[in-house]
């Protein structure tokens, strides 16, 4: 879970130039006729972000009378995103460029290789092709999240374009003393966070399967790193090893401390049981049964 700048294209802009690109004059002309309502989705999108209440967008079929979903669907697929499409170079792959590495801002580990509607197409279909509501996202993302559109707060996803994450440690992690080692990864705000933002959080975390995903990282990962663990215990026993686990937690939690690496390395490094002997296991395969 990532902030990302927000795009400056207006949506009135990007539906125009969809609209040069379609050679239909009435199909065209019906598009031209619910302009309005697009420009009138944006400004009510941009209201609701004020107070992040996404959830009050109502749902839709159609735009108007005059413009089908299916439509609006076919506006985005085949003008908006379409690879030979002069529309998709100049901002479907500009909005690619926003994450961080290229990283989803809504897993924080697979690659954005795709826009997802944050609300759907499907239901939302003035929003086709806004660009406030297209965020960059991994395809494993953009398939769990799907035509989600949240009914009440507590089931909005965090948007990365207009959330304010909190600024303490919210991602947190057990370690259990097993062979290999395993982190189990959660979500625990402070007291001081907002109460509706920790529910949101926690229900991000659920949605998009991110303690199974973390989990499954840090596991290799840490395959990854046994002989490094290995030679610091041969250098300087118990404390050689947490110094280069604390190390890494530094350098990560610098980056984003509440990167699912900067967790590992802080969970590891103040666990005296992997520090003076769960590092030896570290890389050894799991028995099954």
């Amino acid at each position: 879970m990532r902030e990302i700048e927000c795009p400056k294209y207006s949506a009135l802009t990007v539906f125009e130039e969809c609209l040069g690109v379609k050679r239909d004059k009435n199909l065209k002309a019906r598009f031209q006729c619910v302009t309005g309502i697009i420009t009138g989705a944006e400004t009510t999108y941009k209201e609701k972000a004020k107070t992040l209440s996404f959830h009050e967008i109502g749902m839709a079929e159609g735009v108007g009378t005059c413009v089908s979903t299916a439509e609006m669907e076919d506006l985005y697929e085949t003008v908006f995103a379409r690879k030979s499409s002069p529309v998709r170079n100049k901002y479907y792959d500009k909005l690619m460029l926003a994450p961080d590495n290229g990283i989803c801002p809504l897993c924080g580990q697979r690659d954005a290789s795709t826009l997802d509607h944050y609300l759907p197409k499907a239901k939302n279909p003035s929003l086709a092709v806004t660009p406030i509501n297209l965020v960059p996202a991994c395809k494993e993302c953009n398939h769990t999240k799907s035509k989600h559109h949240p009914e009440i707060d507590d089931q909005q996803l965090i948007h990365p374009y207009y959330d304010s994450l909190p600024k303490s440690i919210w991602l947190v992690a057990d370690l259990e003393h097993s062979k290999p080692p395993a982190l189990r990864y959660s979500v625990s705000t402070a007291e001081e966070c907002d109460e509706v933002l920790a529910k949101r959080l926690a229900w991000h975390f659920e949605k998009f399967g991110l303690a199974k995903l973390y989990a499954s990282q840090s596991g290799s990962t840490l395959s990854g790193i046994a002989e490094k663990l290995k030679s610091a215990w041969m250098r300087g026993g118990k404390e050689e090893v947490r110094f280069v686990l604390n190390e890494d937690a530094l350098s990560w939690s610098k980056h984003n401390q509440n990167s699912w690496q900067a967790v590992m390395y802080r969970t590891l490094a103040n666990s005296d049981w992997f520090c003076g002997e769960g590092y030896a296991y570290a890389g050894e395969k799991r028995k099954v049964g």
